[in-house]
Parts: C-alpha cells; sequence; structure tokens
C-alpha cells in the first residue's frame, strides 16, 4: 500500500503487509528538507507515522496549518480499513499534543496516483488542485496548477470553501 501524508510537506510511505515501511520518498522540497533526516524505512508504520508527525512540529508546520491529509492507494487490498486506522493515529496525535489540526482521510483510484506521479505532487494534492480548476472555470477564475502546487492542504480547502460559498 502507498500512503501519503501531506500538509505541505508531502511523503510516500510504501507499507508491506506487515505494517513495515519499505521506502519513503519525498514529493517536495519541504518534505526532503523536514525528513531527509528521519529513519523510517524498516520502521512499522505507527512509528513512521510518529516521526513524521513530530517532524512537521519541530518545523512549526502545525503552528500555520490546521489541515493534514492521509490518503492512500493499494492495487492489491483494500485500503480503507488501513487508512482509518492510520488518520486515526494521526488524529491521536493531534489530541495528546493538543494541536488542533483536522486530519482528513481520502482514498486514491490509480488514476490520482498516476496523474500525481505525472504532475509531481502527491495525488490527493493533484486532485484537489484539479477539482479547484474546474470550480474556477465555473466562476471565470483561472487557476494555474503551477501556482497551486506550492499551496499548502489548508490553503487549498480554504479556496473550497471560498468557491462553495459563491
Amino acid at each position: 500500500i502507498n500512503v501519503y501524508v501531506d500538509i505541505n510537506p508531502s511523503v510516500q510511505l510504501t507499507v508491506n503487509r506487515f505494517n513495515v515501511v519499505n521506502k519513503i520518498t519525498y514529493l517536495n522540497d519541504d518534505a526532503k528538507t523536514v525528513f531527509s533526516q528521519s529513519q523510517v524505512v524498516g520502521e512499522k508504520i505507527e512509528n513512521a507515522l510518529n516521526t513524521i508527525m513530530a517532524g512537521l512540529e519541530e518545523s512549526s508546520y502545525f503552528e500555520t496549518n490546521s489541515q493534514l491529509y492521509v490518503s492512500g492507494y493499494s492495487d492489491k487490498v483494500s485500503v480503507e480499513n488501513i487508512l482509518a486506522q492510520y488518520s486515526n493515529f494521526c488524529e491521536d496525535y493531534m489530541v495528546n499534543k493538543e494541536l488542533g489540526v483536522n486530519v482528513n482521510c481520502e482514498k486514491l483510484t490509480k488514476e490520482d496516483v498516476v496523474k500525481g506521479i505525472e504532475n509531481k505532487m502527491s495525488p490527493v494534492k493533484n486532485k484537489f488542485i484539479d477539482q479547484l480548476i474546474t470550480m474556477g472555470e465555473e466562476f471565470e477564475e483561472s487557476l494555474d496548477k503551477n501556482d497551486l502546487k506550492d499551496w499548502t492542504m489548508e490553503n487549498i480547502k480554504e479556496k473550497f470553501k471560498e468557491f462553495n460559498d459563491k
């Protein structure tokens, strides 16, 4: 299963059937900066997520960003329950640390993953940006994918709210 953790640093964790991280991929420069010293390969997913949450907290990302996304895709197993466990783990971290960050869970399709790779960003972020661009067209607002790819997940969610309020 491929698990993505996005706030603006975005990472992809490849997790095996024993819930051990086989690989971490940094999906943007922020992720390289924050996580390059983190040792998560070979760790149980819960330990890896704890390390990621701690890295985000230490780098002050939670102070300015209140939306975290845990998403995933697998062509071999159903991911809904697995993602729910992972997002619940992240939610527990937020509650225990009193961080006030919303944890969102999103199941991805193969198409979402392919498009994310094509556009060199996390699949969930790419999916939401495509939706924003489509919504922008409805309101005659031109949005550029290259401008939006550096936005935080919170900025993206706020733009959705702005369009929905129109």
